[in-house]
């Protein structure tokens, strides 16, 4: 009888996915713990030699994801090997993730992997993957899903995506804070060209417009997604912090930097100013004060990513392209309530 992955699982009392990772050597799974499924596979006389399954016409059961390297993709990551590696009805029992730092380099990775036949489909969680490379892929018949970033230099509307109504996002957390009273409002963005944060931009200036405020340059701050950049903003204008009495930052790490520039300037959060973030990070619902945030639904978009993954690997003829543009939620906690409600 054949021994497969599934055998040598049971026999380890792990999941297909841990055999898997561990006869690849993946770093995630201990030394010890892959020598161990290794022996068993041995002692039953499995053989597992991915190039020769792809060679047979198979598959070889791995997902590349090429990545962003930033706080926001880090949490989107987490969420996706955790839908990669423990949904049953996904074909692919392992991943490799790539995080390259310039088009050249995604470029390398995406094609050495291809070349390698190391790869059944991608994830792509890049914005800067060159239109060139999309072409490769779909020349070579190797499926792939874009997955939380829009590409910034061609159209994707032929394309497989799943992505956030940014600018619904970044609306709802404006519009809470001109609920609240607040009418002299700061935004801060990242910036750099990325359309996310554009479209960030568009939500705040779309929700000002609404409520009949006009917008003005000095009222979004461009820089940088970092803790250290809202710390460093809110000390650069301690001078004229009084003229705020909300600040929308277009991510939580640099909501989170703002909060504890303030909170040492003896600025107090919400009463004095109410900040909310976006992105929902962990971290800030264990904060002091928590922080109000607009939420991505990840789980949602990861599964959907790997279900329409699924199908592509498997399908026969080609099907009309799945786009999805998810609705983002506004989550209310203490960085932005009101003054009252925080005393009662």
């Amino acid at each position: 009888m054949k021994v497969t992955i599934r055998d040598i699982a049971k026999i380890a009392g792990v999941s297909h996915s841990t055999v898997s990772r561990s006869l690849n050597d993946h770093p995630s799974i201990s030394p010890g713990r892959r020598e161990q499924i290794k022996k068993i596979a041995r002692e039953l006389g499995f053989e597992y030699n991915a190039n020769a399954v792809r060679l047979r016409g198979g598959k070889v059961g791995t997902v590349g994801i090429i990545a962003t390297k930033n706080i926001s993709t880090t949490f989107f990551l987490d969420s996706l090997i955790r839908k990669i590696t423990h949904e049953e009805q996904n074909s692919f029992l392992d991943y490799i993730v790539s995080f390259p730092q310039s088009s050249i380099q995604g470029t390398n990775n995406i094609r050495r992997l291809v070349s390698a036949g190391k790869v059944d489909a991608f994830i792509l969680m890049h914005p800067e993957i060159s239109y060139a490379d999309y072409e490769f892929l779909m020349n070579q018949s190797i499926p792939f899903v874009l997955l939380h970033f829009k590409p910034t230099n061609f159209t994707y509307d032929r394309l497989n995506y799943f992505l956030t109504d940014h600018e619904y996002g970044a609306y709802l957390a404006t519009r809470h804070l001109l609920d609240l009273g607040r009418r002299n409002i700061l935004s801060v963005s990242e910036g750099g060209g990325e359309i996310q944060f554009m479209e960030r931009s568009a939500g705040f200036k779309l929700a000002l417009d609404e409520a009949g405020i006009a917008f003005e340059k000095n009222m979004l701050i461009e820089g940088e997604c970092s803790y250290e950049f809202g710390r460093q903003l809110v000390m650069q204008r301690r001078g004229v912090l009084h003229h705020y009495d909300a600040i929308f930052a277009q991510a939580d790490v640099i909501a989170l930097g703002i909060i504890s520039a303030l909170k040492e300037l003896n600025v107090r959060v919400p009463e004095d100013i109410s900040v909310v973030g976006y992105d929902d990070i962990l971290i800030g619902e264990y904060t002091t004060p928590r922080l109000s945030t607009v939420h991505q639904p990840l789980e949602d978009m990861d599964h959907q990513a790997c279900l329409r993954i699924n199908e592509l690997i498997h399908e026969q003829e080609e099907s009309d392209p799945v786009q999805k543009i998810f609705k983002p939620g506004l989550v209310i906690r203490d960085s932005s309530l009101p003054a009252a409600s925080v005393m009662n």
